[in-house]
């Protein structure tokens, strides 16, 4: 019986071996299979249309376009993927289904899966979350979506951008697209020409801002965005949280201008507080202050050891709330063109996952040189206390949570921190 055991141990075996590489496999890829709560949000957010195409691109274990094909039971459906196994599609999902294995930004995909050109009504997207190597024929798909002047340098173009390229190039004009994006899309400044561009041009309706960790294995904040294909620009944009149980916060209307800006819902709930409207909302800039970042790596800074301070500085001060700047003189004329903190400034953690909790005010006679993850807040003496007690309240939490961007790591823009107002009490006096 020994080598009936044995060749138990040996199934068991490669039947692991097997499923870890394609636990590997996929994250590598970046994939991370939208939810089937999510898939509903998704659909639920598109408009009554009635699409006799339907695609998806990477479509995964197919939770999207299940979610899809039950809505839509006569459409004729079209998905691709690399991986030739794992979609699986509802018992009463249409039998018109063709399924393609094959790369989604291959540029001659739409004679590839013999679609007439520009034939999609309605696409649904959840687009992996990695950076490919760079093809040249990915700036034809983005000169065909008419987006390949939104961005300086191929380096920003991301891999959620080409999906959305891809899918503009296949629908039809008027057609609906509704896609899971991340947060540098709908936040980020490098994107700030692509959200143009679609405000403009695609007709974006609605932005589903998802709750936290919403994909398993992964901690990035990610978002529903639906548009029109070529259906201009549209009068107002609605913007929403989806909470945890699957329920729609009030939603925020955004005119263009606004949704160029930002899209996400955290940042436009928490530009005016309710509970705070009636305090006055004024930025640094307004008074007089300023906002930079130190200019040390923290690697060099080690290497030098003159006391600079860095992100991993805030947890031993989170008690006090206060650090000490203790150095009374600059060590050379090399160091004078570093950023200094002195007594009075406010310092920020520039990246990480938990910047909202890094937010320490400076006491002591001296000087200390901040590291490049720092910033440094500084305003005129009469509204350093006023300023502080923003920072440091649990509101002042929330605005750095809300303000800050990034898909996984948030980070903190020094003129977002400029230039954005803070409902600030300051008396009488600095109301002017």
């Amino acid at each position: 019986m020994e080598w009936f055991w044995t060749g138990i141990v040996r199934v068991f075996r490669e039947c692991f071996r097997i499923h870890t590489q394609a636990k590997l496999d996929e994250r590598q890829l970046g994939r991370y299979f939208t939810t089937p709560e999510h898939s509903q949000a998704l659909i639920q957010a598109l408009n009554p249309v009635y699409p006799r195409v339907l695609l998806e691109l990477g479509a995964g274990d197919g939770a999207l376009v299940a979610a899809a094909a039950r809505r839509w039971d006569k459409a004729q459906v079209v998905t691709t993927d690399l991986y030739p196994g794992g979609l699986e599609l509802p018992h009463d999902a249409p039998i018109n289904h063709q399924h393609f294995c094959i790369d989604a930004l291959e540029v001659r995909l739409p004679e590839l899966l013999a679609l007439r050109s520009k034939s999609v009504d309605v696409a649904v997207c959840n687009p992996p979350y990695f950076r490919p190597e760079w093809r040249p024929s990915f700036g034809s798909i983005l000169e065909d979506a008419g987006l390949s002047s939104c961005f300086a340098a191929t380096k920003d173009v991301t891999i959620d951008v080409l999906f959305l390229a891809q899918n503009l190039r296949l629908l039809r004009s008027q057609g609906v697209l509704g896609i899971i994006v991340p947060d540098g899309l709908v936040a980020g400044i490098k994107a700030r020409q692509l959200r143009q561009t679609l405000v403009e041009h695609h007709g974006i309706s609605v932005v589903y801002q998802l709750p936290p960790k919403a994909f398993r294995g992964t901690d990035a904040r990610t978002h529903i965005l639906v548009l029109s294909k070529t259906g201009g620009p549209a009068r107002f944009i609605n913007v929403y949280e989806l909470q945890r149980d699957g329920q729609l916060s009030s939603g925020i209307r955004l005119d263009g201008g606004q949704a160029r800006h930002r899209l996400d819902f955290a940042y436009w709930h928490h530009k005016i507080p309710g509970r705070a409207r009636h305090l006055r909302g004024i930025s640094i800039a307004e008074l007089g202050g300023s906002v930079s970042r130190g200019t040390l790596p923290w690697r060099q800074a080690k290497e030098l050891d003159i006391g600079a301070f860095h992100t991993v500085h805030f947890a031993s001060a989170v008690r006090s709330r206060k650090v000490y700047a203790k150095r009374t003189t600059l060590p050379s004329t090399n160091y004078r063109m570093l950023i200094y903190a002195q007594a009075g400034d406010i310092l920020l953690g520039r990246v990480g996952r938990h910047i909202h909790e890094q937010v320490l005010r400076v006491v002591g006679p001296g000087l200390m040189p901040l590291t490049d993850c720092v910033i440094r807040v500084r305003v005129p003496h009469e509204y350093q206390e006023a300023v502080w007690r923003f920072f440091d309240s649990s509101f002042g939490k929330e605005w750095i949570k809300a303000n800050s961007r990034g898909v996984c790591a948030r980070y903190l823009a020094c003129t977002d921190v400029l230039e954005s107002g803070l409902p600030l009490s300051l008396g009488t006096a600095a109301r002017g």
